[in-house]
């Protein structure tokens, strides 16, 4: 199994994800980022890891399936 196709489609698939609310509403992404940068870190620590947590169950059944 190439592994190559899958970390590019991924890498190309995250970066389309995180970039096009800066392209779409730039505005409110100030403001999001304005919210978010007063949060506590400890909070923002917890929701980077369910994040993290839920992406790598995400990449883990798409490589289960496809096989």
């Amino acid at each position: 199994m190439q592994f190559l196709p899958w970390i590019l489609s991924g890498l190309g698939l995250a970066l389309f994800l995180e970039g096009s609310p800066y392209f779409l509403f730039p505005g409110r992404m100030r403001k999001r980022l304005a919210y978010m940068s007063e949060l506590p870190v400890s909070t923002l620590r917890w929701s980077g890891i369910i994040e993290a947590l839920i992406g790598v169950l995400l990449v883990g059944l798409a490589v289960h399936f496809s096989a």
